[in-house]
């Protein structure tokens, strides 16, 4: 402060350009993100508009259920938003093999579970799975987030989808060699679960000791082991188990008991 006619009186302020455009900046930063968070409902539950094939397979499981009011676009929409899985699952199944990837993505948009703008992308990522309607069907089952589905299948990382399918399952035989395959082993839980066994000599009448206790420590019994057949294999065992627990719990072994996936 500088003494003007006996009295003190304030300096001029000093402007910080440097802090002032910090300061902007982050105030933009958050401007923006609070915009984006307020726009994001409004763009995932755009509207979208499906095929005439996924369209029809719609209205033929819906029409007895669909209310009169609105077009025919509105109510099919509406229904697909409401629907549970199961229902949607029937949809999709009643629809030729060819048409299923496509109809379950857009389902799956006109629901909100993925951006419509994602389903060229995510087409062309299925098309290369060769049980890519099991996996949606079985995601959709599961509601599980089928956009991270695609990114495991890009990238080709481990995943498990539906409790039953192992995407990018590392299989490691001792004559073959190591390869990599999506492996659906619901075939082979529900054959555990209605206690149907192959003529094998270790197919669920063996009980696995986990003697290199990579499962949870249990009393010996606790576990017991099943083989579930390789392709290309045959004449022998191969490397593929499921080995279950007392408690419910399921593991997918590829390479014979080296590792081991949860299932549950």
């Amino acid at each position: 402060m500088r003494r003007c006619n006996g009295f003190y009186e304030p300096a001029p302020l000093r402007r910080n350009f440097q802090t002032d455009k910090a300061c902007a900046v982050k105030l933009l930063s958050v401007l923006t993100v609070a915009a984006c968070l307020l726009l994001a409902p409004c763009v995932s539950h755009a509207s979208y508009a499906l095929s005439k094939t996924t369209e029809e397979a719609v209205y033929g499981i819906a029409r007895n259920s669909l209310p009169e009011t609105g077009t025919r676009a509105e109510t099919l929409a509406a229904f697909i938003k409401a629907a549970p899985p199961a229902v949607i699952i029937q949809v999709i199944q009643a629809l030729p093999e060819a048409d299923r990837v496509s109809a379950a993505l857009e389902i799956l948009a006109l629901r909100g579970a993925i951006a419509a703008t994602n389903i060229l992308e995510f087409q062309h990522i299925f098309s290369k799975c060769p049980i890519a309607d099991a996996v949606l069907l079985r995601a959709i089952q599961y509601e599980e987030d089928v956009s991270g589905i695609a990114f495991a299948l890009s990238q080709g990382e481990t995943r498990v989808v539906g409790k039953s399918i192992v995407l990018n399952a590392k299989i490691v035989d001792k004559y073959t060699g190591i390869s990599k395959r999506h492996v659906d082993v619901l075939p082979t839980l529900e054959r555990i679960e209605a206690g149907t066994l192959p003529a094998h000599s270790n197919d669920g009448w063996k009980i696995f000791y986990n003697m290199e206790k990579k499962l949870p420590v249990k009393p010996s019994g606790y576990y017991r082991e099943y083989r579930h057949l390789t392709e290309g294999i045959a004449g022998r065992p191969g490397p593929q188990r499921i080995v279950t627990g007392k408690n419910g719990e399921k593991y997918y072994t590829g390479d014979h008991y080296d590792t081991f996936i949860s299932l549950n």
